[in-house]
């Protein structure tokens, strides 16, 4: 995975004249880090003082632009709190036609008392953003309190976020409101507090919850029972209250009142320590399910802010960087830009610690000096508070880089897992005066080869706005005193970053010469091995360059292996294709070393490798275990994934199993005939049914071709999706449904029934109109009742042939004397379906005697020569090329090619007229198992039974059709996929993959918001889409959590428009 490097030289303020910085590097983490605490969409808002609410909407012009130009960057209204000291003064009058009303004896001065009536709230119509609503709690007067707030609640409630009962009680008593009552303990104030509380749920009644909790002064006073909010969590609140509380409250002072200076307050480290008091009151609120506000409502010192937790998250903006050059000015620091540093500082800060939405306090107008404008003028705060909003706004995660024990600070903002934003952050207090020095800050792990900084800086941290002409700077920029608007060309400074890398640790196992090709090649050679990124953090992706060769004396590389992505900690199969150098001859056992080649575009070369040995190219099979053991089942085979299975033989006539849940294969109809204690009880229907002396063969008039299409059942097999099919030639009754030689056998459909080589004309129609499926054929080894094979008999085969209810001898139709059954009847019928019928899966069952060794060397050498791929399953009496559980599938991935077989019937493959239809596997059945074993590294064969006559009933038809359907929109994620390494899915899960993407599964209706479990390979920039369905390929917004999943948001048109299973398709698109 490739990420430049960039080496940013920036000026530094505060260093004395003989200072010698030592440079700074940092690693910028490639995707979101587990400590990374998720943003809001508007994190940083303000707060208007109670009283001077009007004044600022009405009054003066600079407010309302200025609060546009956040609105610019969040692309939604700035957030607002309306409170403060004066809150608790104020007397609601319904019938007052004004704003507000007071008397004060100075324009500058705060009133103790005022009055204001309805056409305050109509001020927060006007901004339309949500709001914060402090009343009155300090004065003791419930009834004017819930008044006010029910005529808010009318005239306000779209715009209002929150509603705040008094500001800061803890200081109630100093302040001689009639509200606390001496001592004012912890315990007074927070019954007090869940009074209040319950009282304005009685009158608000809904919708909650809306209350903030606390509002306390600060986090450190004399007396230590403040704040309290843990104790109205834990003891004053009820279930009820605490149910209405949106969230808990408290206010910042920058430090205790003292004499700190402007070089101390603007300190990262200062910053750092007194945020620091708040991280248990977060984790409080957490454990309650609820937000925390932080907030300052009186000018101790310029860096005051008010700040809360929300859940929502969005998306990010720039990389930006932060600096003062200076020139001094001898003015209060309330009003510098030292407080504008402290400003965005103690903003990110905050962030960090799970505040996610911050109020900065705005006081009486031309007279708080932290104030972030006045009547005429923007002040230098503002720039520290609208930085921190370029800063964050669209981010969904942040982390803080630094330690917090220096002056600097380093802030990364990610969208979407990747870092978007570089936040670099110099405190150091410069007074304009003396040689500036220089620090070296290198980033490792940027993503783009181009970095832009937009700088903020002044000429000194005593700077304020409009002295002498100087103002701060945002890339050059300044703000309009009379609009807000910016003056000045905007700058970035960009840089061409080195390239560096963050590379996987790549390894390779298990690499073997297979004896597969790649298909339709000229017998290049697959070489296949497992790539393992042990690398815990690091993904590989195509800007690894990865390229996997093979070296060696006596093979060259045709077709070299490579991956797309390979996430940290996870496996994928990778092929390599290889021919024989001139001279070689084909099959001898050569050497060579697989060599995987990687991380050329940002360094040296990396390389892991291993060495193998075995068959270059293809030679002759030898008839031994060992030489048809290393066959492997071609890929094709692993492609195809959904097969359907045929059973239609002599069984389909008396089409019995009986029913659940004494239910068992209809085609073993034969078998039961013999056992009268079996569950079926077969011997006794055929008893009742057809008499005793109706023996078996006799079925053989009863088994026609009359509704038999050859044309039509492979159509249905493509409708279905099915990619090959296995119909039965012969099964345990020995009644073969193709053609061969009358020396052999006359027990045959050739010869008795539809005297048809049904077989020959049904592999000849999927020939003809569908040459894409694959053809394969199924085969009982053994005969339950052929005279030929009772020297080799066991279990229930092998047997004599004889009425089960007179145990008089019965001749088997058909039988032609021979030696010996294996060589004489089982071997040259397998040769037939393999030379003349020309399958491509030898679908072997039971086992038992056999040549299997002779007859699979000879065949796969022909194959061979032909050009073909064949394939056989484990029941040929050797380990086959795949296993076959039936009826039943496994629990997870197995790595071994594997095919699950069961028919649509609930327990036979054979039709079986008593099953009722609402027994019979459904579309979503079909598609719920099919999904669920690819997953694991499994093929799927689906059995159907036709009737006697050839007829394919109605309800297997639509259940086949309308799982065809579902795989025509998501085939993509079944078809030539392989399992995902690290697990199938749990539950409603499933995964597959593929080289170019990773497809996820759900198996029923997912919720609007899909919380991925599992470590999916998804990197920023990849491209998610909807697979399947009335939306297939609709493109999905999609973040990671904080616990590092990957979570899909879907509209309610994506969760109807499906059906079965829902998929979702990443494609690697990411230019990581």
């Amino acid at each position: 995975m490739v990420h430049p490097t960039i080496s940013v030289s920036i000026m530094l303020a505060g260093l004395s004249l003989t200072a010698k910085a030592s440079n700074l590097q940092y690693t910028v983490p490639s995707s979101v880090p587990r400590d990374a605490i998720p943003l809001d969409c508007t994190p940083v808002g303000v707060s208007m003082e109670f009283f001077m609410w009007p004044s600022y909407m009405t009054n003066i012009t600079p407010p309302m632009q200025c609060i546009s130009r956040f609105t610019d960057i969040y692309g939604e209204k700035m957030p607002i709190r309306i409170g403060g000291t004066t809150q608790d003064r104020a007397t609601y009058d319904p019938s007052f036609d004004g704003y507000v009303s007071y008397t004060v004896a100075n324009p500058l001065d705060a009133p103790d008392t005022l009055t204001y009536g309805p056409r305050f709230w109509d001020l927060i119509n006007v901004h339309e953003g949500e709001t914060i609503l402090g009343f009155n709690r300090g004065d003791d007067n419930q009834n004017n309190t819930y008044l006010a707030v029910v005529d808010a609640k009318e005239r306000v409630l779209s715009n209002l976020w929150a509603v705040e009962l008094g500001n800061e009680p803890d200081v109630y008593l100093l302040q001689d409101k009639p509200d606390a009552v001496s001592p004012w303990n912890a315990s007074q104030e927070g019954a007090d507090a869940a009074d209040w509380a319950q009282g304005f749920i009685d009158a608000w009644q809904s919708p909650l919850p809306i209350l903030t909790a606390g509002s306390y002064a600060v986090a450190y006073t004399d007396n230590p029972e403040w704040p309290n909010t843990d104790y109205l969590i834990d003891t004053a609140y009820n279930d009820a209250v605490k149910a209405a509380v949106r969230v808990y409250v408290g206010h910042l002072y920058a430090a205790p009142p003292g004499n700190n200076t402007l070089a101390t307050e603007m300190n990262h480290a200062k910053t750092v320590s007194d945020l620091s008091v708040y991280a248990d009151r977060v984790a409080t609120a957490a454990s309650v399910n609820r937000s925390f506000i932080l907030g300052t409502q009186h000018p101790l010192h310029p860096f005051t802010a008010e700040k809360e937790t929300l859940t929502d998250q969005c998306w990010p903006l720039c990389c930006v960087a932060g600096e003062t050059n200076f020139h001094p000015f001898d003015v209060d620091m309330d009003a510098t830009f030292g407080a504008a540093l402290q400003t965005l500082d103690k903003s990110l800060r905050a962030v960090t610690l799970g505040i996610k939405r911050l109020f900065f306090h705005q006081g009486t107008i031309n007279q708080a000096l932290f104030n972030w404008w006045s009547d005429n003028q923007i002040n230098a705060p503002f720039y520290g508070g609208y930085f921190a909003a370029l800063a964050l706004a669209g981010g969904d995660h942040i982390v803080e880089l630094d330690s917090g024990s220096n002056s600097y600070a380093q802030y990364v903002i990610y969208r979407q897992g990747r870092p978007t934003k570089v936040v670099l952050l110099n405190t150091d207090y410069y007074s304009g005066s003396g040689e500036r020095t220089s620090i070296s800050i290198t980033l490792d792990g940027l993503v783009s080869s181009k970095v832009k900084a937009l700088r903020m800086t002044a000429m000194s941290s005593d700077v304020t706005t409009n002295r002498n002409g100087t103002y701060p700077t945002i890339g050059g920029q300044y703000f309009s005193d009379v609009d807000c608007s910016s003056i000045g060309a905007l700058k970035y400074e960009s840089t061409t970053a080195s390239r560096g890398g963050y590379p996987p640790t790549l390894a390779i196992t298990g690499a073997t010469l297979t004896s597969k090709w790649i298909e339709g090649s000229n017998y290049t050679q697959v070489v296949e091995m497992v790539i393992t990124n042990s690398n815990k953090q690091n993904y590989l992706t195509l800007a690894d360059t990865l390229s996997i060769t093979v070296e060696s004396d006596s093979l060259i590389t045709v077709v070299p292996g490579t991956l797309t992505r390979l996430a940290p900690s996870q496996s994928a199969v990778v092929q390599v294709g290889v021919q024989n150098k001139p001279g070689v001859t084909p099959g001898s056992t050569c050497q060579a070393a697989v060599v995987a080649t990687y991380g050329t575009q940002y360094g040296p070369a990396i390389t892991t490798n291993e060495t193998i040995s075995g068959p270059c190219g293809f030679g002759s099979y030898s008839a031994s275990v060992s030489s048809v053991d290393y066959h492997w089942n071609p890929d094709w085979f692993n492609e195809v994934k959904f097969g359907i299975f045929i059973h239609w033989g002599l069984y389909s006539a008396p089409a019995y199993g009986s029913v659940a849940p004494n239910e068992d294969y209809a085609e073993w109809y034969w078998r039961r005939q013999h056992e009268p204690t079996y569950k079926t009880k077969t011997y006794q229907y055929h008893l009742q049914t057809y008499g005793e002396n109706f023996n078996y063969d006799q079925f053989m008039s009863n088994f026609t071709d009359s509704n038999f299409d050859p044309q039509a059942w492979v159509d249905l097999i493509a409708a279905a999706g099915a990619k090959y099919f296995v119909p039965v030639t012969k099964h345990h009754d020995g009644f073969a449904l193709f053609n061969f030689s009358t020396s052999i056998s006359q027990r045959s459909s050739i010869h008795y029934g539809p005297k048809r080589d049904l077989i020959g004309d049904l592999l000849a129609a999927a020939k003809q109109y569908h040459p894409e499926i694959r053809r394969g054929t199924y085969f009982s080894l053994p005969e339950w009742y052929n005279p030929a094979y009772e020297k080799y008999a066991f279990g229930d085969f092998g047997l004599p042939n004889q009425n089960p209810y007179t145990n008089a001898t019965i001749p088997y139709t058909g039988y032609v004397e021979v030696e010996d059954f294996v060589a004489d009847i089982q071997v040259p019928q397998m040769e037939q379906l393999a030379y003349t019928y020309d399958t491509e899966i030898m679908w072997c069952d039971i086992g038992g005697a056999n040549d299997m060794v002779n007859f699979a060397s000879a065949w796969l050498n022909w194959a061979t020569q032909q050009g073909r791929q064949v394939t056989f399953n484990n029941r040929c009496g050797i380990q086959g090329d795949f296993d076959t559980p039936e009826y039943t599938t496994n629990s997870g991935t197995v790595s071994r090619k594997w095919e699950s077989n069961r028919g649509m019937d609930p327990f036979s493959f054979g039709y079986n007229y008593q099953t009722p239809l609402s027994s019979y596997l459904t579309g979503n059945d079909i598609i719920q198992s099919l999904v669920d074993i690819t997953s694991k590294n499994g093929n799927f064969l689906l059995d159907i039974g036709p009737m006697h006559d050839g007829t394919i009933p109605q309800i297997m038809q639509t259940g086949l059709r309308n799982a065809g359907s579902w795989l025509q929109t998501h085939g993509e994620g079944i078809y030539s996929t392989r399992y995902w390494s690290v697990t199938p899915g749990l539950n409603n899960f499933r995964y597959t993959t593929t080289q170019n993407a990773f497809y996820i599964f759900y198996l029923q209706a997912p919720p609007s918001q899909l919380v991925i479990p599992d470590p999916v390979p998804w990197l920023p920039g990849d491209t998610i889409t909807v697979l399947g369905g009335s939306q297939n390929g609709t493109v999905l917004s999609a973040s990671k959590n904080t616990s590092g999943n990957l979570v899909l948001n879907l509209s309610s048109a994506i969760i109807s428009g499906d059906q079965y299973v829902w998929g979702f398709k990443i494609a690697y698109t990411s230019t990581w």
